[in-house]
């Protein structure tokens, strides 16, 4: 491999690690060879589209394998080699006459001219501290203009009553409470109801719990608290719930130190079955769930069975206890793989609100939903919701997507195949929330349903690629990375030796490791006198 390959291996997969980074100054004809031509063409599609930039994304645009990417993203590069790379694309007049411009913008009164230079990407470190935010990583705003019914008025009502409002989180639990309050009444022709598991993470004090605390208020006003429960203490207990009620939305704060808790059968072997049920019952909401016979006596004793379980989940988690158990494996093939995630990096300041009961109009939709609407034919009790012209199209169209999506995502062909499943939960949501009396799903429906899951997936691939650790050490760094966001994209030594509590030769370690891969920058400040600090930086 010439040193010019290795060039552009290395700048190519800075690219796709940190997408902050992409310069739109390089052309295609600067790349020397016809893969790293199209893998230049397929990041830019992604940012052009609003995809977030990461190895399925760029996989997917190129029709390359994502094992070609990953090579091109595990190629060392430390950030303060970039200058050397770049030097052996461009000629050395290139170089020097455009370095000269960004110095000269960048050491201006006006910085936006360098980030007009640049197109808002930073080669050399000099404008890094004037870059706004990205906006790849936010909820595009064609999912929450016009939501319908129920999922609308939910949304308005738990953003205009939060202190800090976050309308990812209020989405995501918008549809858990039409999902809840409309389970065992639809399912579509293909057998798919509306029952999901979701979870909304975002950091601590972020506004995450406002909506589930106004989901306990609605259904409470409207005398359905029945159809929901603040966590569950054991597999026998949900299953004696559920013969209760068999609709029913599960909202569990903490969600991630719960689901660590269940995945260890020694410390709680009364949790260590209720992902497995949950799992089962996942996948028995349009037919029949037999319980095991220690689960419920009165149940077992009369041979009763559970017919069309509906068990919705929303929980809420601080991202570190989300992830800091997890595996990819777990994300392939367990409970969480058949989670949607709504996922907030925002820390929106505090709001002066009003504080006030749900709205009537809010607290009758969820009452006529269960009282008054009536049902089709199906099992005697959920009315079939046909697909029309529209929304069988463009369901067609996912389901080709997903298949060849699917083949060449490697390691990520199992979260893209559940996205159409996932899809088709959502437009039956929506439907639902449309025409309550008579719910059809159009193409609006369908287009809604399946470009959000298709949005969430990857976005789900981007937090896995950021946050799933493969052994202690990765997860180590992991942990420093975050840590340093956690303190505004800065931090010193000391605080990261707070935040990780390891011993000083294996902080040593990550932070090298960290810093000859270009994931974290360093710089000493000696501005406060004395010994100069260490100040670790990390781009957003």
């Amino acid at each position: 491999m010439t040193k010019r390959d290795q060039a552009e291996i290395a700048i190519l997969g800075r690219f796709i690690v940190s997408p902050d980074t992409i310069d739109r100054n390089i052309g295609e004809e600067h790349f020397g060879n016809e893969t790293t031509k199209a893998v230049y063409r397929g990041i830019l599609k992604c940012e052009e589209g609003g995809i977030p930039v990461n190895l399925a994304t760029v996989s997917d645009a190129t029709g390359l394998a994502i094992d070609v990417i990953a090579g091109m993203c595990d190629y060392p590069m430390a950030r303060e080699q970039m200058p050397k790379m770049l030097a052996k694309m461009f000629s050395d007049h290139e170089l020097s006459e455009k370095r000269k411009k960004i110095r000269a913008k960048a050491a201006s009164e006006r910085p936006e001219d360098a980030l007009a230079e640049l197109q808002d990407v930073d080669l050399f470190g000099i404008t890094r501290r004037i870059r706004p935010a990205k906006e790849s990583e936010k909820l595009p705003q064609r999912f929450i203009d016009e939501l319908p019914g129920l999922i609308g008025m939910a949304y308005r009502d738990f953003m205009e009553t939060a202190h800090k409002p976050q309308p990812i989180l209020a989405l995501g639990a918008a549809i858990c409470l039409q999902a809840v309050v409309c389970s065992r009444r639809v399912i579509d022709e293909s057998g798919t109801t509306p029952n999901i598991y979701a979870a909304g993470i975002a950091e601590s004090s972020a506004g995450k719990d406002h909506a589930r605390q106004r989901i306990k208020m609605i259904l409470a006003k409207a005398d359905m608290s029945n159809l929901q429960a603040e966590g569950v203490k054991s597999a026998p207990g949900l299953v004696n719930a559920l013969i209760q009620d068999p609709a029913l939305l599960l909202q569990i704060d903490e969600y991630g130190k719960f689901l660590k808790i269940c995945q260890d059968s020694r410390s709680a072997p009364h949790l260590y079955e209720v992902v497995t049920v949950l799992t089962k019952l996942y996948t028995s909401a349009s037919g029949t769930f037999q319980s095991d016979r220690y689960a419920d006596v009165r149940a077992t004793a009369s041979g009763k069975n559970i017919e069309n379980p509906h068990v919705s989940v929303w929980g809420t988690s601080v991202p570190r206890h989300f992830f800091e158990s997890l595996t990819l494996d777990a994300v392939e093939d367990g409970f969480i793989g058949r989670n949607l995630i709504f996922s907030s990096r925002e820390h929106p300041d505090r709001e002066i609100v009003r504080f006030g009961e749900p709205a009537q109009e809010i607290v009758d939709e969820v009452a006529r939903w269960r009282t008054s609407i009536s049902c089709g034919a199906f099992a005697g009790k959920m009315r079939v919701v046909e697909h029309d012209a529209g929304g069988a199209a463009i369901r067609e169209e996912y389901r080709q997507k997903e298949n060849a999506t699917r083949k060449k995502s490697g390691a990520w062909s199992p979260i893209w195949g559940r996205s159409g499943a996932m899809g088709a939960k959502l437009a039956l949501i929506y439907a639902a929330a449309a025409n309550p009396d008579a719910p059809t799903i159009n193409a609006s429906a369908a287009r809604w349903g399946y470009d959000l899951v298709e949005w969430l997936t990857h976005d789900l691939i981007r937090l896995c690629a950021e946050n799933l650790a493969s052994n202690p050490f990765h997860r180590q760094c992991l942990e420093a990375i975050a840590a340093v966001r956690r303190h505004g994209g800065e931090a010193r030594r000391t605080e990261l030796a707070d935040a990780l509590k390891i011993k000083k030769k294996d902080l040593d370690t990550v932070l090298e490791t960290l810093i000859d891969s270009g994931r974290l920058m360093v710089r000493r400040d000696a501005s406060r006198g004395g010994r100069p600090a260490e100040i670790y930086s990390v781009e957003e």
